[in-house]
């Protein structure tokens, strides 16, 4: 299956329109989805499967199974253990950032060369000149490789302009409304076709799930949701004891003397 996922929404158009069984249906999201390897492009499989009533006999076979798995007598094959050259791990993890901005630069530039090559060329109206739409998508994946804010990311733009070869600086603003242009949007898809040319033919034992997280961590909408809403509910306590502190006022003067009268 290709990089990417297909919307709730847009299974439920797909849905409507009848079943797909088996069948292929490609979709290309306006919306950008900045993470090199998994973008807008999506060649999704679908299929219904009906639920089948195991027979008597699998269904013994299966508690055999899991009698032998519980014994301890399953003949289990192990796989051979994989040697890590820790040599060349350390070398990753010392060079992955300058690495990815160098990826940014280069898989931008290319992306840009194509597009304007097949591109006619469009006489300038009045006015000030656009920001180039290749400056904005290199800032667009650093702020998604970093996973700041817009703020955040015109900082990071002084700091990597010239490693990532941008002109120009520009505010924050321009990169909020990066995620809205066309131009921005065509760079990213000609750099999903790009990496998917490296590895076409070869995507036979993996896949992506489109979530953009390592595979190898435990960190996924899930976790990221239960976090946001632990941080509501202690919010939403501190909030309920601090009303209940202030309706719990002082009494005055006069009903205390009432008590002793």
């Amino acid at each position: 299956m290709r990089a990417g996922f297909l919307p709730v929404k847009r299974f439920c158009e797909c849905a409507r329109s009848g079943p797909v069984f088996a069948g292929r249906h490609r979709e290309r999201d306006k919306r950008p989805f900045h993470n090199l390897g998994a973008y807008t492009h999506k060649l999704i499989y679908l299929s219904v499967h009906y639920p089948i009533i195991p027979s008597k006999q699998q269904g013994e076979e299966l508690r055999g199974l899991i009698k032998k798995i519980r014994d301890g007598t399953f003949e289990y094959e192990s796989k051979e253990q994989v040697l890590t050259n820790w040599a060349q791990y350390d070398q990753a993890q010392i060079h992955e950032m300058a690495n990815y901005l160098d990826n940014i630069r280069d898989l931008v530039n290319v992306a840009d060369r194509r597009i304007k090559g097949r591109t006619p060329t469009r006489k300038r109206g009045p006015g000030r000149p656009p920001t180039d739409p290749a400056n904005i998508a290199k800032t667009l994946l650093l702020q998604t490789y970093t996973e700041s804010s817009n703020r955040v990311a015109e900082g990071f733009l002084l700091l990597f302009r010239e490693k990532l070869g941008i002109s120009c600086h520009f505010y924050y603003k321009t990169i909020e409304r990066g995620y809205d242009r066309e131009s921005v949007d065509e760079i990213m898809d000609e750099i999903i076709v790009i990496t998917n040319e490296s590895v076409e033919g070869k995507e036979t034992t993996f896949s992506f799930d489109g979530t953009g997280f390592s595979s190898s961590n435990k960190e996924n909408y899930a976790d990221k949701r239960k976090k946001q809403n632990s941080m509501k509910d202690r919010k939403k306590s501190k909030s309920t004891s601090k009303e209940q502190a202030d309706d719990s006022s002082p009494e005055s003067n006069s009903v205390a003397k009432k008590r002793f009268s």
